[in-house]
């Protein structure tokens, strides 16, 4: 139905309609205003500014409709945590003199990708980029007193807390489609699994992954102005941890005073691998202090020999510690914890469950929904993981085969020599027992209870807390089963929708997630699905609602309602599942 009214219509006015009811102008007193004529000149024409931390230098880039746009990488936003700052809250980084180039990504924090079976990263990470619609009207057709400033979304990469980064050349998240409906979109490196989730008690209270995105958040606050955004209007935007890192944020006292909005895809703080209690916390990495060979002393004596251990030790024995049976499935072992009393700029006191049922007063409007079959994904990890033919299949199709075979020549295989005959042998036992669950049907079972427990259960729950706050709250599932979808990496004869099958119609892949077909066909039915969803968060992101007055459908803001995203030319909304029975379940 939406779409239907676009090709009726015209999507460029409609399109041209909201952004002009969305922008906002500076006023000729505004302590923003940027002086033009005192920046430095850039011979290549590059877009300069100057941040709070020194003069920035950008590229200009191009969507694929042709609107140019200004891009900022590889901005620190907090110093190196080497050495003595390992598991230590973030630093502010250090103010630096003439003009720093901005043009390439930072390095991702230290990971293990688990398909890839490959160790990547540095710790010199805390870095973030920016890509901004809001300079394009530079010196020669724009004055102070009539520049626009933009929404700004804020976006918090997923990945269990344990893998990922903001980088759109080796990841997933390139900004075209957010830059044709002008905001502002920043993208974010933080600190993953032990390194950025470990804790022991007083020692290292932990969280520092999240205190990371939290001043991310405030360099971005602080430097709304000079990229052309709008410091009142930054949405937290996240998927999977992601999400749920945007929700806590949306909890968290400092954090909420810098953002309008909270948009949470497949993610929530009332998910089973969103927390862990501090005690099994501490045991964890307890565990891990004895892979490496630190558990002697006490508590300050196990960090102190942690901190200089090897970052890739680190990440390779982070996943030897025992595994809470609810988190399993998840692949996750650090996270986020509540933090002794009296902690120093701690950011979560209290469970997920007690921030929600009792202290939940912000009304920052909310949007938050989930895939059809969360749960898919998991488990064809776990096949591919088991039977070797399935993730040569998965490599293939990622264009990484050969990258991955000339990194385990250069590290030394570590496997163990057996025979063709024996591993022909346990590959087709693998084969057999794949064949064996996908014939009693144990797949869909699996994926259906998995994904209601980790994912759809506890978003459904959350978002009826942020509702009797008096927030506006906004429900969707993402249904749509099309060529770009994420599993398709995995399988072609997908008939669900799963967890990050909505990334790939809001971003434009460039990665390891290039191989799905672009989204250049402007007739396809991929294209149009895209379309409405980056128009709704667009929407969301300079209204605090995703279908505005006037809008060709509405999406009321009610976590009793819930819109269906699939067929974008008929989208609907229906009651929202009633789920109240299994909040006892959550121990949290």
């Amino acid at each position: 139905m939406i779409f239907y009214y676009y090709k009726l219509m015209g999507m460029s006015l409609v399109f041209s309609i909201y952004l002009a009811k969305g922008s906002k102008e500076i006023s000729e007193n505004n302590s923003a205003v940027l002086d033009y004529d005192a920046k430095p000149q850039d011979s290549e024409n590059n877009p300069v500014i100057q941040s709070s931390l020194g003069y920035l230098k950008g590229s200009w880039l191009c969507s694929p409709s042709g609107k140019y746009y200004a891009a900022f990488k590889g901005i620190p936003y907090a110093k190196p945590p080497l050495k003595e700052l390992r598991f230590e809250h973030p630093q502010p980084a250090e103010p630096w003199s003439g003009v720093r180039e901005a043009l390439t990504h930072g390095s991702q924090c230290p990971q293990r990708l688990w398909i890839l079976d490959i160790t990547l990263g540095q710790e010199d990470c805390l870095y973030l980029n920016v890509y901004t619609p809001g300079l394009t009207d530079h010196k020669e057709n724009a004055t102070n007193a009539t520049r626009k400033l933009l929404p700004i979304i804020f976006f918090i990469h997923g990945g269990t807390w344990t893998i990922g980064s903001g980088d759109m050349d080796d990841y997933l998240y390139g900004p075209d489609f957010f830059m044709e409906e002008d905001v502002i979109l920043v993208t974010i490196n933080y600190r993953l699994g032990a390194l950025g989730f470990l804790s022991l008690g007083n020692v290292i209270p932990g969280n520092m992954g999240l205190k990371d995105q939290a001043m991310a958040l405030q360099w971005v606050w602080d430097n709304a102005d000079v990229l052309g955004g709008d410091k009142n209007r930054i949405i937290a935007m996240g998927q999977s941890a992601g999400g749920a890192s945007a929700q806590y944020h949306s909890l968290q006292l400092h954090s909420r005073s810098l953002i309008s909005g909270v948009i949470a895809q497949s993610g929530s703080i009332l998910t089973p691998w969103a927390f862990t209690k501090p005690g099994i916390q501490a045991e964890r990495t307890r565990n891990l202090a004895r892979a490496v060979g630190c558990l002697n002393g006490g508590s300050q004596a196990i960090i102190n020999c942690l901190k200089n251990v090897d970052p890739f030790d680190i990440v390779k024995y982070q996943f030897s510690t025992d595994h809470d049976i609810k988190q399993l499935p998840i692949g996750v072992t650090f996270t986020p914890t509540i933090e002794p009393a009296g902690t120093v700029n701690s950011f979560i006191k209290m469970g997920p469950k007690t921030l929600l049922t009792k202290y939940v007063s912000s009304k920052i409007p909310f949007l938050t929904g989930y895939t059809t079959a969360e749960g898919l994904l998991f488990l064809e990890i776990i096949v591919a993981m088991i039977n070797p033919l399935a993730r040569e299949a998965v490599l293939k199709r990622l264009g990484k085969e050969k990258e991955v075979f000339q990194h385990d020549q250069q590290l030394g295989s570590k496997r163990i020599n057996i025979s063709v005959d024996e591993n022909n042998t346990r590959i087709e036992s693998a084969k057999t027992l794949e064949n064996r669950i996908l014939k009693h049907r144990l797949i869909e079972i699996a994926h259906r209870i998995l994904g209601d427990y980790e994912f759809k259960m506890p978003i459904l729950l959350g978002s009826k807390f942020h509702a009797m706050s008096g927030a506006s709250v906004y429900l969707y599932q993402f249904a749509f089963t099309g060529k770009n979808n994420f599993l398709r990496l995995f399988r072609d004869d997908t008939k669900d929708a799963t967890h990050m099958d909505e990334l790939t119609y809001q971003f434009q892949g460039r990665g390891i997630f290039g191989s799905l077909p672009q989204l250049n066909n402007h007739t396809s039915t991929e294209y149009y699905l895209s379309k409405a969803i980056i128009w709704m968060w667009c929407n969301f992101a300079r209204t605090g609602n995703p279908t505005p007055r006037g809008s060709p459908i509405q999406w009321p803001a009610n976590s009793r309602k819930i819109l269906i995203f699939d067929n974008p030319d008929s989208l609907i909304v229906e009651d929202a599942p009633v789920m109240n029975n299994w909040f006892s379940l959550i121990d949290t």
